[in-house]
């Protein structure tokens, strides 16, 4: 449909966190703010988790732009809202995931890579318990995005245990690369 379209009707240009609430409500729907917020809040990743308070707004956002539609929860004194997708959501969506731009499959964002950068600039005496603390804390990620990994996969959940399953192969390659780091005699 999308290629039937006029440019002037072609939906605007997505951010990744506004694509990411629109899929999930499209996964969820009908479905509250309040439970994008919360799926947000239960991520392994930092950059989505620091996104909850965003969250309101960024619905208010999307309902002005059409892309989603809302109406009152029947006797919810909080003032709750369900939401669902609009065709033009739906399409935002599609276009959305079909897309294929250049910095897709990039190296994402990792604190201790861009730490490791600077490692030399501690004295010698501290660069190893660094790595070792970095490795520590990988370690405890994994353990954790494991256990839920286990209870998605116990549950029934497939979307999130494949998305979680991805989440410790990455971090398991983290771990990998920080023992390499460990070896290395000049640290």
């Amino acid at each position: 449909m999308l290629g039937l379209m006029q440019e002037s009707e072609k939906p605007a240009r997505m951010t990744e966190l506004e694509s990411c609430v629109l899929g999930l409500i499209a996964q969820l729907e009908p479905c509250t703010a309040y439970q994008i917020r919360n799926a947000f809040e239960d991520s392994l990743t930092t950059s989505w988790r620091a996104s909850t308070g965003s969250i309101y707004p960024l619905i208010r956002k999307l309902d002005a732009r059409g892309l989603i539609t809302s109406v009152a929860v029947p006797k919810d004194g909080r003032g709750s809202r369900l939401l669902r997708l609009t065709e033009p959501g739906r399409d935002a969506l599609l276009t959305w995931l079909a897309a294929q731009p250049d910095w897709l499959g990039e190296p994402s964002a990792d604190a201790i890579r861009t730490r490791s950068h600077f490692l030399e600039l501690l004295p010698a005496r501290e660069r190893r318990s660094a790595v070792v603390a970095w490795l520590k804390a990988t370690v405890r990620n994994i353990d954790h995005a494991k256990e839920k990994l286990a209870r998605y996969r116990d549950d029934g959940a497939t979307v999130d245990a494949r998305a979680h399953s991805g989440a410790v192969m990455q971090l398991e390659a983290r771990k990998a690369w920080l023992e390499t780091l460990l070896d290395d005699p000049d640290l």
